[in-house]
């Protein structure tokens, strides 16, 4: 089609010089044979101003087309995948971020090679937060949790700093049919001398405004970048795909061609964290790289 339009204009003007040739031949026998008819020339002035219009339109339709959409995590689920090479650097404003959520876009099980979930297995992490010994286990649960009529694999949290419990969380994912993991919500209790003294950062989508966002591509992109969750001041962390074939060593073992990504959330400036995905494990490493120092590593996987 490109290549009509370009040569759309060259036909225009050979076509001009007939008809203004006719035009004057026309003139001058009518003057000279004084009919007063010289009316006649209007149709050939009207062809040409109708052929000259064409490829104005057509160019004009050309140039004014929309670019796609680079908005992502998609408005509709189906969008998931298609959009995924095409993230925008910076996330969608806060008060336009509304993904919609379809049941029936979901499957049963979390099966996603970088971040499976199988139920009864449990993840085992040591390292350190600002310099305290910390100790982390992710078990996977048999339990499901239905949450905006999506039912959601249920991930239990506990994190326990120079060996007191600190925090437990009950996590909640779900895959959709392109194999994008989804985070639908997290309980979160933080504890003081065995009390809970703050449920800050829970969330569930489809309460208060609340959101659900990616926790894994199906198809990870350098550059992507999406949100994990949303509810404006509680929870908002962001993410981005800053390797696709990265590296790490782990008390667990030896990990290569990991997915890599920055991590960070507005309410907390300024803090960057990072963190490596293995095929057919998940995650294996989390270290922060900007505004604090902390390091855990996988170190077990067992089956319950």
């Amino acid at each position: 089609m490109k290549g009509l339009y370009k040569d759309t204009p060259n036909t225009i003007r050979e076509g001009d010089s007939m008809r203004y040739t006719a035009f004057f031949s026309a003139v001058i026998l009518l003057v000279l044979l004084n009919s007063g008819c010289l009316g006649q020339s209007t149709p050939a002035d009207a062809s040409m101003t109708t052929s000259t219009a064409k490829p104005s339109t057509a160019a004009t339709t050309q140039t004014t087309q929309a670019p796609p959409s680079t908005t992502y995590p998609p408005t509709t689920v189906s969008q998931a995948t298609s959009t995924t090479s095409a993230a925008a650097d910076a996330p969608t404003p806060a008060g336009e971020y509304s993904p919609v959520i379809n049941s029936a876009d979901y499957v049963a099980d979390v099966t996603n090679p970088f971040f499976p979930l199988k139920p009864g297995t449990k993840y085992t992490f040591d390292g350190t937060d600002e310099g305290d010994a910390e100790h982390i286990e992710v078990t996977v649960t048999n339990e499901t949790r239905i949450i905006l009529g999506v039912r959601a694999t249920q991930v239990r949290d506990i994190v326990y700093v120079k060996g007191k419990l600190e925090e437990a969380t009950l996590d909640w994912y779900a895959q959709d049919r392109q194999g994008n993991v989804w985070y639908f919500g997290e309980d979160s209790k933080e504890y003081d001398k065995g009390k809970v003294v703050s449920t800050k950062g829970s969330w569930k989508a489809g309460v208060d405004g609340a959101e659900p966002g990616i926790i894994m591509e199906a198809n990870p992109a350098i550059g992507d970048t999406y949100r994990q969750e949303y509810l404006r001041g509680e929870a908002e962390d962001m993410a981005k795909i800053v390797d696709t074939n990265g590296s790490a060593t782990t008390e667990y073992g030896q990990h290569s061609g990991l997915v890599v990504t920055e991590e960070w959330t507005p309410l907390e400036p300024g803090v960057t964290a990072r963190k490596y995905y293995a095929r057919d494990i998940g995650v294996v490493l989390e270290e922060y790289v900007k505004g604090a120092q902390g390091r855990t590593e996988l170190t077990s996987i067992t089956i319950e």
